[in-house]
């Protein structure tokens, strides 16, 4: 976390971890505070598909996908 105080990133944040118990089992939760967006990533560590959501670099809320091969693919609901 940034807590740098005055600077315009102060409260943005990187966190990451792991989940066992479901299927997209890791993250990265990246904060960018001074362009108040927030990009999530989640990714199987066992098959390497995983999904991203990130308003400021798709212009959109809706998560964008990709397989094991690492191709975009229509994520499913």
């Amino acid at each position: 976390m940034n807590i740098k105080p005055g600077d315009a990133e102060n409260g943005g944040y990187i966190k990451y971890g792991n989940d066992s118990v479901s299927e997209l089992n890791a993250y990265y939760l990246i904060y960018n505070k001074g362009k108040d967006n927030l990009t999530d990533i989640y990714w199987s560590q066992k098959n390497k598909n995983g999904k991203v959501k990130d308003p400021l670099k798709f212009g959109d809320e809706v998560w964008h996908c990709w397989d094991s091969s690492l191709n975009d693919v229509e994520c499913s609901q």
